[in-house]
């Protein structure tokens, strides 16, 4: 009968060992051997960091390494998109550091759920294969520096990050699941072919992320169906996972669910690389006593989501303003124009920032096509109204009776 991973003690591990067969079986080892053994064993491996073959390792030669901290925080799909990403990889161009950390730090809810306070509007958005695009970017642009992945929550969407990157530390209040929701996007379809080719097409591009990160998709099946279990078991010095629950070490041995990872789990059971609280205590398990630490990608995300949010709640207001100009006396072309210059200022916001389109389509249905169509539409109408008055003989101005109504796209065009 296996032993299930919520059952061992917690462990701390300095390094990566998915590129180091021994210290992986070290790691499984260490929850069954007796605690002489296990620390003999421990003795014997040197703590190393080695990254995956297409990314540097961790430099050795340095005695204080600049340090780039990479933001991903809030929500996916809006704060973590890859238009900021874009800026910071110039920037890091230009602060050429020694290693990246990236931080992720984006969970579609707290860990109260008692209390049921999480705010719907904030939960990741389903926009799977531009994420796959912006991992591909980050992981392209930045090849050439040794790249570091550090999880303090990653529920939702956000797991996929978290997955994407070989070296993968968390710290100790950290959760890793969530990717359910990558299967739930390919149901609703009636036709069962149609149902089950969609399903492979969209767990397949999930499971992509774990290629990228080099971590077994026995673990992307178990985290995105519920149904399927997870454990692991030795094949002589190297662990085979499995989606049932006959191994020795058992991750997940619920069929209702997905396994709901913490850090400890993780460490215990080799998914990350070990637990470290600060970046201070990361670079330490890394082998760095000292640090400098470049904080402008830290400022430049910072700005990108008080900018966008800032613009985003304007556009609550301008919004108003496009379906019920008021102010305008019931003068049909003061009311066009007054709509139709607030939805140009909500199209120029939309495309300055695409997390703000992103926000508006998911809260009010309300895309750019939607905007460009509707700002067409009233330069019509705006035309039709100035023709009628010249042909009545008099200039531009009043009276409710001119064709077209008020609001965007009130009208009817010929």
């Amino acid at each position: 009968m296996g032993r299930s991973v919520h059952e061992t003690g917690e462990r701390r591990s300095r390094g990566s060992d998915r590129t180091n067969p021994r210290r992986s079986t070290m790691k499984f080892a260490r929850a069954f051997m007796p605690i002489a053994i296990a620390a003999a064993l421990a003795g014997s491996f040197v703590t190393s960091s080695v990254l995956a073959t297409d990314t540097p390792s961790v430099p050795t030669t340095i005695a204080v390494p600049k340090v780039y901290v990479i933001p991903m925080e809030g929500q996916m799909g809006t704060d973590i998109d890859k238009s900021i990403y874009e800026d910071i990889v110039k920037d890091v161009a230009k602060a050429k550091p020694d290693i990246i950390v990236y931080r992720l730090k984006s969970a579609d809810f707290d860990d109260n759920y008692y209390m049921n306070t999480d705010d719907k509007r904030e939960a990741g958005i389903s926009k799977l294969t531009d994420y796959r695009d912006m991992v591909k970017y980050l992981r392209t642009e930045l090849r050439s520096y040794p790249q570091i992945m550090w999880v303090n929550d990653a529920v939702g969407w956000s797991a996929l990050l978290a997955l994407a990157w070989p070296d993968m530390y968390m710290s100790s209040k950290a959760r890793l699941f969530g990717l359910v929701k990558v299967s739930q996007t390919a149901l609703g379809w009636d036709d069962p072919d149609v149902a089950a080719k969609m399903m492979a097409a969209w767990t397949g591009i999930g499971k992509g992320f774990l290629e990228m990160g080099g971590y077994p998709l026995e673990i992307g099946d178990a985290l995105m169906f519920p149904k399927k279990t997870l454990s692991a078991r030795w094949e002589g010095r190297k662990v085979k996972w499995t989606l049932d629950n006959e191994g020795t070490w058992i991750v997940d041995d619920n069929p209702e669910r997905t396994p709901l990872l913490n850090a400890q789990i993780a460490d215990d059971s080799g998914i990350s690389d070990g637990t470290a609280d600060s970046v201070d205590d990361l670079l330490f398990m890394l082998g760095f006593r000292e640090f400098t630490k470049i904080d402008s990608g830290e400022k430049l995300f910072k700005s990108y989501v008080d900018d966008w949010r800032r613009d985003f709640a304007k556009c609550e207001d301008l919004l108003r303003q496009v379906t019920d100009p008021t102010g305008t006396s019931g003068d049909a072309e003061k009311a066009i124009g007054k709509a139709k210059r607030a939805a140009e200022d909500i199209l120029a916001m939309m495309k300055r920032y695409p997390a703000i389109e992103t926000r508006l389509q998911r809260e009010r249905g309300v895309s750019r096509l939607a905007l460009e169509n509707g700002i067409a539409a009233a330069k019509e109408q705006l035309r039709r109204i100035k023709e009628a008055e010249r042909a009545k003989g008099r200039g531009p101005g009043g009276g409710g009776n001119a064709p077209g109504g008020s609001g965007l796209g009130g009208g009817k065009s010929k």
